[in-house]
């Protein structure tokens, strides 16, 4: 069993990790060098990523969920477990410091991250944004967590189930957004700004997400919590802390390891055609001329028996595959 951990702001929640080694990965995409750890608690390897980098470099707009994933993939994990600060919807339900595991997204001007993109169009499914085999084992946990957090002296509760409204950021909601998110999202729980990374998991690996609450978002007349403010979202991130280590820790220990629940359906590293013999494709194209035709490069594509097998998206751009593009899909 091998689990991924993407951290966001805060704490670090890998501490009790044994046998923690620092590792780098370039991105595919990008080109950026991504920092990244392994490690063991118990029987688990588990691999570690700070989602906004490792000195929190992106703001949530612009953290890449799909080279994140990629890391993912290289290091062959069977559960990612995103761990996202969050402000409160459900006032009535969910308290300051708690901890919740939802089961649906709801975007709001959020972009949706994929493998495929550019020209190319693949409609993906995303009925169910998380596994549902593993947050069904979640919630049989639930009774234990509680005993759990309670043996260690800590108030927080946990809740399996509701809606995580996935903002853009990097700025907070305006109170009439909150209001209407309160009013017309069905079950919602929490706000946060990461949660969108479940899309770009889909097909890699198993996704839950735990999200603790760091404030009370824009409360309705009467709550007793104040209005989110920075300030108080990292300091009560700081607080959560130790709920989310003692939590990951548990389920570190108990989750076992999930064959059939479908959530692995795609390889992204073929999806991305990065395939060391396509990229030899792509360099002689580059070495044996400026420009090359539509047809030029299809026929040297069906020569070598990879039509149709490369990412949709630079397939269809081939058809316009001129020098500069190709300078470009491989970072030259």
């Amino acid at each position: 069993m091998k689990i991924g951990i993407i951290g966001g702001s805060g704490p670090d929640y890998f501490g009790k990790a044994v046998g923690r080694y620092q590792k780098e990965h370039v991105s595919e995409l990008t080109g950026k060098r991504l920092h990244y750890e392994t490690g063991r608690i118990a029987d688990t390897i588990v691999v570690s990523l700070p989602r906004h980098g490792p000195e929190h470099s992106y703001d949530p707009a612009h953290v890449d969920d799909l080279s994140n994933m990629l890391v993912m993939h290289k290091e062959k994990v069977d559960l990612i477990i995103g761990i996202s600060a969050t402000g409160i919807l459900d006032h009535k339900r969910i308290n300051v410091g708690d901890v919740v595991f939802p089961d649906q997204i709801f975007r709001y001007n959020v972009r949706q991250p994929s493998f495929f993109g550019d020209k190319s169009v693949v409609h993906t499914p995303y009925r169910n944004p998380v596994c549902e085999t593993y947050l069904k084992k979640v919630k049989g946990r639930v009774p234990d967590l509680h005993r759990m957090l309670e043996k260690q002296g800590l108030e927080s509760r946990v809740h399996a189930g509701g809606t995580f409204v996935a903002a853009d950021g990097p700025g907070f909601s305006t109170d009439v957004e909150s209001r209407f998110f309160r009013k017309h999202v069905d079950n919602a729980a929490v706000i946060g700004m990461t949660m969108k990374e479940a899309y770009a998991a889909k097909g890699i690996a198993c996704y839950i997400n735990i999200a603790h609450a760091t404030d009370a978002d824009n409360p309705p007349e009467g709550y007793k919590e104040e209005a989110v403010d920075q300030d108080k979202v990292s300091e009560q991130a700081e607080k959560n802390k130790a709920t989310i280590e003692e939590i990951v820790l548990h389920l570190v220990k108990v989750l076992p390891k999930v064959m059939d629940c479908g959530c692995k359906h795609h390889d992204p590293k073929s999806v991305l055609s990065v395939s060391n013999k396509t990229r030899e494709i792509e360099l002689r194209l580059l070495r044996d001329g400026d420009a090359i035709t539509s047809q030029q490069y299809h026929e040297l594509m069906d020569e070598k028996g990879f039509l149709g097998k490369v990412m949709p998206s630079f397939a269809l751009r081939a058809k316009t595959a001129y020098h500069d593009h190709l300078k470009w899909r491989m970072g030259l």
